[in-house]
C-alpha cells in the first residue's frame, strides 16, 4: 500500500493529483491545504497552515509513513510576478516546505518527492 501526501491539495495542481492518485488501487492520498479540495474522490484531508511549524509536525506525525509525496504549495505576493524575486517571499516558502517535508522525510519511509510549479510552469511571467 503507498500512503501519498499531496501538499497544497486545494490548487489546481494539487486538485488534480489528489483526484489522479486517489482513483488508484493500493494507494491513500493525505492531503493538507487550508481549503479541502473540491473533487470527486475518496481521501484523507488534513487543514492546514503550512506557515505553523507545530502543526505540520502534528499532522506529520499523526498520519501513517508517507512513501510518495507531491508539494505543489506555494506562497504568492501581491502582484505574482514580482514575488517570484522577493527574498523574503523565497523564504517564507523554503520555510513551508521544510515545515511538512522535514518531519515526513525523518519517518524513514519516504521513497519520492515530486516538487511541482504553477504559474511559472504555464509561462506566466513571460
Amino acid at each position: 500500500m503507498d500512503h501519498i501526501l499531496i501538499v497544497g491539495a486545494s490548487g489546481v495542481l494539487g486538485s488534480a493529483m489528489v483526484e489522479e492518485f486517489a482513483a488508484r488501487p493500493l494507494t491513500t492520498v493525505h492531503a493538507v491545504s487550508r481549503r479541502r479540495p473540491e473533487v470527486a474522490a475518496a481521501f484523507d484531508f488534513v487543514p492546514l497552515d503550512l506557515d505553523d511549524e507545530a502543526a505540520c509536525a502534528a499532522a506529520a506525525a499523526a498520519m501513517p509513513p508517507i512513501s510518495h509525496a507531491i508539494y505543489a504549495a506555494v506562497a504568492e505576493a501581491e502582484g505574482l510576478v514580482g514575488g517570484w524575486h522577493d527574498r523574503a517571499m523565497m523564504q517564507r516558502n523554503l520555510a513551508m516546505m521544510a515545515n511538512i517535508l522535514g518531519p515526513v522525510a525523518r519517518s524513514g519511509a519516504l521513497r519520492h518527492l515530486v516538487v511541482m510549479q504553477g504559474t511559472k510552469a504555464y509561462g506566466a511571467h513571460v
